[in-house]
Order: structure tokens, then C-alpha cells, then sequence
């Protein structure tokens, strides 16, 4: 054993495997892979009718042992050379090869994270998520979603089987996670991709979508306001009020009524429990909002479809109603002069001085004294108290 390695040299022989100039029995490192023949042996592990001592790959794992070297990764007894999953991963040595993904000194077939993204690669495997020709144990996005494997981590929000950093749809909320991101738009400590309320609106992503109603940047799923209306989502809930298949939250005019949420706002003018912007009588005043409309006609700071008296005129809506009495093409109730009959409706009241079932203000001889209430006036000729349009007797002269 001129080499002393513990393999007799009829064993070894007088060849130069390594073309050393020095001959397989006098040379200690028979194959010049930096582990010595005394360790390597002449064992076959991987049966090729080469003795491990002058095979430059052991295992035939395609990783010289120059490069693998006599040490124990996984502390399994079988040196690294000769052990054909070196760090136990469930990866194989071939597989793995003996790249440094993650440039931290270890080569992947040793190393347990060969990536650095925080999940081992015995839980990420050698599968390739996204096809792009690098195994998910090596890549830092395994499902190109845009979200590092190491932010989404290895767990399953949605419990499908599939891991986060492995899911395109983590939540499945039938928004990727592409689309999501790693964001957290309702701060709650869960990224908006696995978040299955992103916005904590009480509406699920899975009915919000990844749509973006206003058009403000922002998805509606991460939106709390999704349609701009300044009233929030959570309060207009995913109801349909009008029935015209858009819900309340991403629909402007949620009732239909001619009048934008945005205008309406989401207050209880009647205080009947329903929102104004769902409310199609928002004031009960018997007059529709799509009626009323959104304006001011009395500029007090209150919208016609909220105001009781939307002329200010004394004569609640209610008994106003919006019939339009002088075809003016104003109706009464936003009308000061309902009969144009030169008198204000807040001067002629809407009593009933005639008896006739028409209030003063719509009749245009409130006395019935044919004589019109425009040529009457709202006068008091004989100072009783009586406006001479209601007075039938103006002058108190007893005719």
C-alpha cells in the first residue's frame, strides 16, 4: 500500500486516473477530486464499474465531487459525494445540481432553502409552478404572481391544497393575486391577497371583483367607496335597490330615481329606515324623487326630493302635490304662484274658502264670486281682515 490510503495497491493499480504524473498507488487523491481515497474507498455507489476513489462522480449525480467534496450536509452518514440527496430534502442531487441560487455559500444540493425565501424546499419541491423553467425550490416567485415567496409564505389561505407562494388565487376570490397584490388596503394585518375582504367593507372580494367602478385607480374589492359616491360601500351593501342587476355599492343611482347617489347622499330625510339614496320618496311626501328631482327651488340647502315645502310657501308638498294647476310646466308644490293668478301661494293658504274642494292657492276664484282672484288681488278693501279674493263681500257694503 505504497500510499498508505488503506486500498492495496493490486487494488489501485500502477494507472493516472487523474493524469497527474502520479501513478493511482502512490497517489493519495487518486481521481484529484480533493477528497481523499483513504475516505472515498473502493466502493461503487453508483454502480458504473468505477471505484468511488478514482470516479470523479460517485453518485453519478451530475455534481463533480470535486465540487460536492467528502462532507455530510444532512449528517445521514453518507458523505455528499456518494449521497444522492445530500440535504435531505426530498430534492434529488441531479435535480438540484450545483448551482448557489441564493449566492449565501451553500450549494443548493446542501443547502434546505436554496432560494433564502423563508419555506424549505422539501415544502416547495421541484415542481414548476409558473413554467418558466426554474423549480419552485429555486424560485423566488414560484407562481409569477408578482408577490415574492417569501411574502406570501408557504401557508394556504384558502385551504385547497396548494400553498400561497404555489396559488395564483390564494383566497379564491376569483381575483389573482397578480391582480391583488401584496398590499394591505384595510390594514388589518393580511395582504389584500389573502384577504378575502380586502377592504373590510363587509362585502367578500369574491362579489366586489377586481373591477374598478369609478375608474380611480383603486379595484373595487379594495375600495370603500367603489363607486364614488361618498356614500361608503358597507353602508350600501351589495343589495340591488332598483332591480337593474348593478349592486347598491358600485351603482350611482341606486333607486333609480333621476337623482345620483352622490347627490343624495346616503342620510334619512323621512326617517323611514331607508336611505335617501335608496328611498324613492326620500321626504314621504307622496311625490316621487324622480319627480322632484335633485334641485333647490327654494335655495334653502335642502334638495326639492328632501324638502317637505320646496317653495317655502307655508303649503307642505303633501297637500301641494305635483299637479301642475296653471300649466306653467311648474309643479305646484315648486311653484309660489300655483294658479297664476298674481297671488303668492303663501298669501292664499291652502284653505278652502269657497268650500268648492279646492285650496285657494290652485283655485282661481277662491270665493266663488266669479269675479277671477287675479282681478280680486290679495287685498283688503274693507280692512276685515279678509283678503278680497276670498272675501265675498269685499267692500262690506252688504250686496
Amino acid at each position: 500500500d505504497a500510499d498508505d490510503d488503506g486500498i492495496d495497491d493490486s487494488i489501485e493499480g500502477g494507472g493516472d486516473s487523474d493524469s497527474d504524473g502520479m501513478a493511482d498507488n502512490a497517489d493519495t487523491d487518486a481521481d484529484n477530486d480533493g477528497i481523499d481515497d483513504q475516505q472515498e474507498g473502493v466502493g461503487d455507489s453508483d454502480s458504473d464499474g468505477v471505484a468511488n476513489s478514482v470516479d470523479t462522480d460517485s453518485d453519478n449525480d451530475g455534481v463533480d465531487d470535486s465540487v460536492e467534496g467528502g462532507g455530510d450536509a444532512d449528517s445521514d452518514g453518507l458523505a455528499d459525494n456518494v449521497d444522492t440527496d445530500s440535504d435531505n430534502d426530498g430534492i434529488s442531487d441531479e435535480t438540484e445540481g450545483g448551482g448557489d441560487a441564493d449566492s449565501d455559500g451553500l450549494l443548493d444540493n446542501q443547502d434546505t432553502d436554496a432560494d433564502n425565501d423563508g419555506i424549505s424546499d422539501t415544502d416547495e419541491g421541484s415542481g414548476d409552478s409558473d413554467s418558466d423553467g426554474v423549480s419552485d425550490n429555486v424560485d423566488t416567485d414560484s407562481d409569477n404572481d408578482g408577490i415574492s415567496d417569501e411574502t406570501e409564505g408557504s401557508g394556504d389561505a384558502d385551504s385547497d391544497g396548494v400553498a400561497d407562494n404555489l396559488d395564483t388565487d390564494s383566497d379564491n376570490d376569483t381575483i389573482s393575486d397578480a391582480d391583488e397584490g401584496a398590499g394591505d388596503a384595510d390594514s388589518d394585518g393580511l395582504a389584500d391577497s389573502v384577504d378575502t375582504d380586502a377592504d373590510d367593507d363587509g362585502i367578500d372580494d369574491s362579489i366586489e371583483g377586481g373591477g374598478d367602478s369609478d375608474s380611480d385607480g383603486m379595484a373595487d374589492n379594495a375600495d370603500t367607496d367603489a363607486d364614488n359616491d361618498g356614500i361608503d360601500d358597507q353602508q350600501e351593501g351589495v343589495g340591488d335597490s332598483d332591480s337593474d342587476g348593478v349592486a347598491n355599492s358600485v351603482d350611482t343611482d341606486s333607486d333609480n330615481d333621476g337623482v345620483d347617489d352622490s347627490v343624495e347622499g346616503g342620510g334619512d330625510a323621512d326617517s323611514d329606515g331607508l336611505a335617501d339614496n335608496v328611498d324613492t320618496d326620500s321626504d314621504n311626501d307622496g311625490i316621487s324623487d324622480e319627480t322632484e328631482g335633485g334641485g333647490d327651488a327654494d335655495s334653502d340647502g335642502l334638495l326639492d326630493n328632501q324638502d317637505t315645502d320646496a317653495d317655502n310657501d307655508g303649503i307642505s308638498d303633501t297637500d301641494e302635490g305635483s299637479g301642475d294647476s296653471d300649466s306653467d310646466g311648474v309643479s305646484d308644490n315648486v311653484d309660489t304662484d300655483s294658479d297664476n293668478d298674481g297671488i303668492s301661494d303663501e298669501t292664499e293658504g291652502s284653505g278652502d274658502a269657497d268650500s268648492d274642494g279646492v285650496a285657494d292657492n290652485l283655485d282661481t276664484d277662491s270665493d266663488n264670486d266669479t269675479i277671477s282672484d287675479a282681478d280680486e288681488g290679495a287685498g283688503d278693501a274693507d280692512s276685515d281682515g279678509l283678503a278680497d279674493s276670498v272675501d265675498t263681500d269685499a267692500d262690506d257694503d252688504g250686496i
